[in-house]
């Protein structure tokens, strides 16, 4: 999903300006693997990883990410 989101996105006219790494499946096998290929093939930088969490605050989150001003 995050391939064709950043294809939709620049097919757009738009500028990608970075992606965030989720954790959605506390069980999903090669995380590293995929997190190292969308870095690879994305156009624009990782600001960050999520973990995986149910109950997930926005607030607490967002001290995760280190997005540019």
């Amino acid at each position: 999903h995050a391939l064709l989101g950043a294809r939709a996105i620049l097919a757009d006219g738009c500028r990608l300006a970075g992606w965030i790494a989720n954790a959605i499946d506390p069980g999903m096998d090669a995380v590293e693997g995929n997190i190292a290929l969308l870095g690879a093939r994305l156009p624009a930088p990782c600001w960050g990883r999520l973990p995986f969490d149910p109950a997930a605050d926005a607030k607490a989150a967002s001290r995760l990410l280190s997005i540019p001003d």
